[in-house]
Parts: structure tokens; C-alpha cells; sequence
């Protein structure tokens, strides 16, 4: 217990700096060309011992044929890890997300799909401002920088990112890459 107390707030801090070197200073990133769908499987494997611990599923429909982005990868997996880790974190229950990815005219989509428990209209217009946190009855500790974060580093990289209600239940997470223009759609 004290184990995992100390690496959520390894996590919590490492955000807060993470914030604090957005604000100060342009986001250096290491730009290399990389097939997102590979990073995908990256991240998705990460979290296979959360997800079998919790009884969950993480799913992928990765369609996209052309998925070679510039991007920073340390920067890039730890904004999709934030968006996994949030849909487990705010799961009714067992766990069960969807990852995919198509190709579209201007790039690459990326879907972070789950059917969790969603997000009301009104926190959906905040939901990626700083320190902005929703409140849920289910308790889940965090610092409110996260999604914050992760608009900063899909921006950095030319990207935008989107959120709204699944019907059903839950959250779509998208998040659109420009791919390398040397390459056809």
C-alpha cells in the first residue's frame, strides 16, 4: 500500500513539474518519425497488468494504413497514457476501452474510447483548462493537469484533441496527428 501511495505521488509531482516546464519554456521535443499504431501497442501493453488486475479490457481497431508522425515519443506515450489511465480511473466497474485509429485528408485520429461513467456538458467545457477537476462520487485522487498536459503536448506537435459523451455511457477521447506530408492518405 505504502508502495503504491508513493508511486501515485511520484506521478502527481512529476505532473506538476511536467505544467511548470509548459509554462516556463517552449516545449522542446525530440521529433522522429514513428508509426503511432506501434506506440499504441506500446502504451496499451503498459497497461496490461492494471487492466488484468481489474478485471478489464482494452480493445484496438487501429485502421490506420498511413501512421508514420513526427512525433516525441517519451512526450507522445505520456499523453495517451493519461488518457488510458483516465478511463480506467473513471470506469463503473471492470474497465472497458476502446483504442483506434483511421486516416483521415489532414492525418491521422487517434480514439480513446470508454464506457465509463462520462462527464457532465458543463465539465466538458473545462475538462482540459489547468487544475480544473470534476468532482465524482467515486474519489479519484488527482491534481487536475493531466488532460491539461496532454492538450499541451498534442498542440506542440501540430495535433488537436477533442472530448465528448459517449451515448451509452462514458467518454471518446480524439485526438487528430498530421502526419508527414511525403506520404499518401
Amino acid at each position: 500500500m505504502i508502495s503504491d501511495e508513493s508511486m501515485r505521488l511520484k506521478f502527481q509531482v512529476e505532473k506538476v513539474l511536467q505544467m511548470a516546464i509548459f509554462e516556463k519554456t517552449r516545449m522542446k521535443l525530440n521529433l522522429v518519425l514513428m508509426d503511432i499504431n506501434k506506440v499504441l501497442y506500446s502504451v496499451i501493453d503498459n497497461f496490461k497488468l492494471q487492466m488484468v488486475n481489474s478485471k478489464g479490457k482494452i480493445h484496438t481497431d487501429l485502421k490506420a494504413v498511413t501512421s508514420s508522425v513526427m512525433v516525441d515519443e517519451i512526450h507522445f506515450m505520456n499523453a495517451i497514457s493519461n488518457l488510458i489511465d483516465n478511463a480506467i480511473k473513471y470506469s463503473k466497474g471492470q474497465p472497458d476501452i476502446t483504442i483506434s485509429t483511421r486516416n483521415t485528408r489532414k492525418g491521422i485520429i487517434i480514439v480513446v474510447e470508454d464506457k465509463g461513467i462520462g462527464i457532465s456538458k458543463d465539465d466538458l467545457k473545462r475538462i482540459f483548462d489547468k487544475f480544473y477537476r470534476v468532482q465524482r462520487p467515486n474519489n479519484v485522487i488527482g491534481t487536475g493537469l493531466g488532460l491539461s498536459i496532454c492538450k499541451g503536448i498534442v498542440e506542440a506537435h501540430g495535433g488537436s484533441i477533442e472530448v465528448e459523451n459517449r451515448q451509452g455511457g462514458g467518454t471518446i477521447f480524439t485526438v487528430q496527428m498530421p502526419v508527414e506530408e511525403s506520404q499518401d492518405i
